[in-house]
Parts: structure tokens; C-alpha cells; sequence
């Protein structure tokens, strides 16, 4: 996984990439923080038997959240939205750096 995300990263295309291993190191740690965030909120905070809601958050009940939930949700909101762009336009790179970032 850290080797495809360290490709997509690279935004040059048609040309020869200089593959960077530190950054494919740093991309291997990423997707372990990512999946041990993950399993941990899976199996210990939520339970093994959680289903989550079939409902979505909708915009005006977003007053009803805490601060610092509201401003996660529009941060998830822009990676979302820098996600789809870069997919649509292929340029995966900027997919890759939207949720790194994220």
C-alpha cells in the first residue's frame, strides 16, 4: 500500500520517476497510523458488534455538534471534495495529498 500511495503521489506523468525510498518509508508509516486508528476505533472504542447509521449528517444539524467536531467535519468536508476533484481530473497526486493531509 505504501508503494502504490508513493507512486500516485508523484505528480509527473509521462516522464521518468526518481522513486524516493525515504518517502515510500514515510508513506508505510502512514498506512500503519491510519490502520491502527482504524482497528482501535473498530475494536476497542466502538465494539465489534457496531453497525454504523444508515443516516448521513446533514448540514443544518451541524449546529448541535461541539466546535471542534464541526471544524473535523468541514476539514473531511474539503478532503472529500479535493479527493473527488483530483479522481475526476486524474490527477492522483492531489487525491493522495488530500487525505495525507487530512
Amino acid at each position: 500500500d505504501a508503494l502504490r500511495i508513493g507512486l500516485l503521489s508523484y505528480s509527473v506523468s509521462g516522464a521518468s520517476v526518481n522513486l524516493d525510498v525515504e518517502r515510500i518509508v514515510g508513506y508505510r508509516f502512514f498506512c500503519n497510523k491510519l490502520w491502527n486508528a482504524v482497528r482501535y476505533g473498530l475494536f476497542h472504542s466502538l465494539g465489534e458488534a457496531y453497525v454504523p447509521p444508515s443516516s448521513v449528517i446533514q448540514p443544518q444539524d451541524l449546529e448541535h455538534y461541539p466546535v471542534p467536531a464541526q471544524w473535523i467535519l468541514s476539514r473531511l468536508d474539503k478532503a472529500i471534495a479535493d479527493v473527488h476533484k483530483g479522481l475526476e481530473s486524474y490527477d492522483f497526486a492531489l487525491a493522495v495529498t488530500a487525505v495525507y493531509n487530512f
